[in-house]
């Protein structure tokens, strides 16, 4: 016998909120209007159809939202939706998100709001707190237009991978580490993020179900290519995860499950060997950048020593300017094999060792579905190069690099810091 109903009064000047609850099939109500406005008169009453003791109410002034059918009302507009008359309300049954109808501001769609379900007061009074997941589906994504194109007649999609939302009762100090751990079936962590939300009260960021990309050869935030953004890691295979949220010294954790498209036929041997190629073509693209941060370290103290010598007053023997100018052209004629040099266009000329590594993994994970012959083919070519490639890089650091050091000690000058060979 559990029923609402909401009253609008408004064409007759009067915006007062109405909203009331039966228990006993209309026999007699309750007038549950409690906190709402005075001016927030009321367009819509939803119930949520997983929990009963939320209700979602749309009003003039925007959507509320009671955990305790009606006894107290509070604001739910999160980070952006704007106060507009919200007319119509759904929880979508298949996806369990919160649609809303507004007033000249189109739709607004709450992604999964199973963390809203879930609250309760126990939940909030603690320090922080991770909410449960749905399951989190792998499918295909492509980057499919440049420019403005349709952008403004068209709605954002929610991110890639898996949402996650957590509550901090307070934002943590500026000493306490917040961060998310994913772990696989044996408990080990298999990524690490760091750069997430930490405003008090709930916060939500996605995991794009990759591991972690290729090491930079510079910082983070300089290691991103114009088109492309960060290079991005493999996907993780569907299976059962744990996400866990780390406070300061605190953890709370919930299970995660990946699912596979069911609309692709690509079987889990599939999967496993796109990982596999994809494994290998990271960390090939991790020991080129290792041995370009190598060759950069170097070439900056040669640098440097070439410019201390010139602005000595006393003549620097010719024997060593020499040497220094031969050796620089080696470590650039090295690093011009594994990735282009900075400035030339991309237009002008292929791309080097590590960006075709890198291409082939764009293609590779463009698509769920088994390596192609041709990929197979074109990745034993690469590895036969990369191999070369790291041959001569550790030749030159082992065997020709020292040869300089000898040159400086002849002159009774310092030496420069040799990196160690790159262990691929």
């Amino acid at each position: 016998g559990l029923a609402y109903c909401s009253f609008d009064r408004h064409m007759l000047d009067d915006y007062r909120p109405y909203v009331f609850r039966t228990t006993d099939f209309g026999l007699t109500w309750t007038d549950i209007t409690g906190n709402l406005p005075d001016q927030a008169y009321v367009w819509v009453v939803r119930e949520d159809p997983k929990n009963p003791r939320i209700l979602y109410a749309g009003t003039e002034l925007g959507l509320f939202v009671t955990f305790d059918r009606g006894e107290q009302w509070m604001k739910l507009h999160l980070g952006n939706l704007p106060v507009v008359a919200v007319h119509d309300i759904l929880v979508h049954p298949r996806d369990n998100d919160l649609i809303l109808g507004t007033h000249g501001r189109g739709i607004w769609i709450l992604d999964t709001i199973t963390f809203l379900q879930e609250i309760a007061p126990d939940h909030l009074g603690q320090e922080a707190y991770i909410f449960s997941m749905g399951p989190a589906l792998r499918f295909g994504t492509k980057f499919t237009r440049y420019g403005m194109g349709d952008r403004l007649f068209r709605g954002e999609n929610p991110p890639y991978g898996a949402l996650i939302t957590y509550y901090l009762k307070e934002k943590p100090a500026p000493d306490v580490t917040v961060s998310l751990e994913i772990m696989d079936e044996a408990r080990q962590v298999i990524r690490r993020i760091t750069d997430i939300p930490q405003a008090a009260g709930l916060n939500r960021t996605a995991w794009d179900l990759r591991l972690d990309g290729p090491r930079p050869r510079k910082k983070v935030v300089e290691a991103q290519d114009f088109f492309w953004g960060r290079p991005s890691g493999p996907q993780v295979l569907p299976g059962n995860y744990t996400v866990r949220l780390l406070v300061g010294e605190q953890s709370f954790e919930k299970p995660l499950r990946i699912q596979f498209d069911p609309t692709l036929a690509s079987t889990p041997e599939d999967l496993q060997m796109q990982q596999a190629y994809a494994f290998e073509l990271r960390d090939m693209q991790s020991f080129g950048n290792d041995a370009l941060r190598a060759l950069d370290g170097l070439l900056a103290q040669l640098q440097e020593r070439k410019r201390m010598l010139q602005a000595q007053e006393n003549e620097v023997p010719e024997e060593v300017m020499a040497a220094i100018d031969e050796h620089v052209t080696q470590i650039t004629g090295i690093q011009d094999t594994l990735v282009k040099p900075e400035g030339r266009p991309f237009w002008s000329e292929g791309p080097r060792l590590i960006g075709r590594l890198s291409g082939l993994f764009r293609a590779l994970e463009g698509a769920n579905a088994r390596p192609t012959a041709a990929q197979t083919s074109y990745l034993g070519e690469l590895r036969q190069e990369f191999r070369t490639a790291m041959d001569t890089v550790n030749g030159y650091l082992g065997e020709t690099a020292p040869e300089l050091n000898g040159i400086f000690d002849q002159f009774q000058l310092p030496q420069v810091l040799i990196p160690g060979l790159i262990e691929y």
